[in-house]
């Protein structure tokens, strides 16, 4: 493995730290985001369970659940060509069989959040989602 280099010009007290880079980014993504759209999915089925979410912690974990296929989430957050964008590993159940994939997503221009799960050695999943308020998400964590 090689080693990082260092930021030319810089000291090493002046130099930021990858987390302290990478953490605007994530705060972005950080929270609960409704799934609101699927591909090949009326909302009556990507909401057969629960209602379709994905969330994203501070630390990069997090968990999803959409139709009957749910799970946890361990992500990395990265800016490419200027788009704040997620890349994730996941390990969960798609009914009652355990199953793991990965998964992307980026924020669009209009604030949605639009990604693909992807299944091992299986079917993947276009989705896009809202960022679920806070209110919502207080009255779930309730019930």
């Amino acid at each position: 493995m090689k080693a990082a280099k260092p930021q030319a010009g810089k000291r090493p007290s002046e130099r930021k730290s990858q987390r302290e880079t990478v953490r605007p980014i994530a705060q972005k993504f950080e929270g609960r985001w409704r799934i609101i759209e699927m591909l090949d999915f009326d909302q009556e089925t990507i909401d057969e369970d629960v209602p379709a979410f994905i969330e994203f912690g501070k630390n990069g974990s997090g968990e999803f659940q959409f139709v009957l296929v749910q799970g946890e989430i361990d992500a990395r957050f990265a800016k490419i060509s200027g788009s704040p964008c997620v890349a994730f590993c996941w390990a969960g159940h798609d009914e009652c069989d355990e199953t793991t994939g990965r998964g992307e997503a980026t924020i669009e221009p209009d604030g949605t959040l639009a990604g693909t799960f992807f299944v091992f050695q299986s079917d993947s999943y276009s989705f896009k989602a809202e960022k679920a308020s806070k209110g919502k998400a207080k009255a779930r964590a309730r019930r």
